[in-house]
């Protein structure tokens, strides 16, 4: 719902044809999976121009509060980056004091008023802070699901003008791709996470979207970057900050096969996912 390219709908389709269960299963684990989720028609919206950004934070949620109640560990695939909105509307009733960490070549922090391209996947994390349509945010149960303040980025290296802008207005904390590489990895998560803890944040949701691999190697996404993160540098972001916060829910998404060449990228969102639960 949330992009304009055809593709990211197959991704839970094809993790799951990659084994992603079997090898949890095989690692110990109990999986439970809770099905796919079917987009609503889409003039369920209540105005064309929200393009769904009143129901996408809907879709995931009560399976995720289903998951959280029964004390499992709920790892949602997506789909486009809207699929985040339902884990951190969920999450954040069950743990009032969450914190996110959003890994992502773009910040997804526009507006209907600041973005370009009217994409909602590119206003998934400003929906989450509060900002955008009252329709949109009275969707989500609570606003703001997280406050700015306890929200921080990593990897960002496609930033929109008025994007940033509103980064700065609302202070959040956002690190490029470019200050990873200065400063080092593990020490960028490890600065985003004690951030986080600062600010008060008891709990995180982890939201990953694939376009933070380089896809001169990882093609497989909607609207890739040049540059960006090896497959094990996002692995160990992820074994770093799973070791490190209290993560209670995470999010994959993006991954669009119809770009991915010999599922490279495919085989990249089951090695990070099996990353994630290992460290349980």
């Amino acid at each position: 719902m949330g992009g304009p390219y055809p593709g990211p709908e197959l991704g839970p389709k094809w993790i799951r044809a990659a084994g992603l269960i079997g090898k949890l299963e095989a690692d110990g684990f109990e999986v439970w999976d809770l099905g796919d989720v079917e987009n609503p028609p889409v003039g369920l919206s209540s105005a064309p121009e929200l393009r769904g950004m009143d129901t996408m934070g809907v879709l995931t949620r009560g399976r995720v509060e289903h998951a959280l109640q029964k004390g499992m560990f709920p790892v949602v695939i997506g789909g486009d980056h809207g699929t985040a909105l339902g884990p951190i509307a969920a999450s954040a009733a069950h743990h009032p004091t969450l914190g996110i960490l959003w890994v992502d070549a773009h910040p997804d922090f526009n507006t209907l008023e600041s973005s370009t391209t009217k994409n909602p996947h590119g206003m998934v994390l400003a929906l989450a802070a509060g900002l955008g349509p009252r329709s949109a945010l009275e969707s989500l149960g609570r606003v703001p699901l997280v406050p700015p303040r306890r929200i921080a980025i990593l990897g960002a290296r496609s930033i929109d003008d008025a994007e940033r802008t509103l980064l700065d207005q609302h202070e959040v904390r956002c690190s490029t791709t470019d200050e990873i590489l200065r400063f080092g990895l593990v020490e960028s998560a490890d600065e985003a996470i004690r951030y986080l803890k600062a600010q008060g944040a008891e709990a995180i949701h982890l939201s990953i979207d694939l376009d933070i691999l380089n896809p001169a190697n990882w093609p497989g996404v909607s609207t890739p970057v040049d540059g960006g993160l090896s497959f094990d540098e996002l692995v160990t972001l992820v074994a770093w900050t799973m070791d490190e916060a209290n993560v209670v829910s995470i999010d994959v998404s993006e991954l669009n096969p119809n770009r991915d060449r010999r599922e490279q990228t495919t085989e990249a969102a089951v090695a990070v996912i099996q990353s994630a639960v290992a460290a349980l």
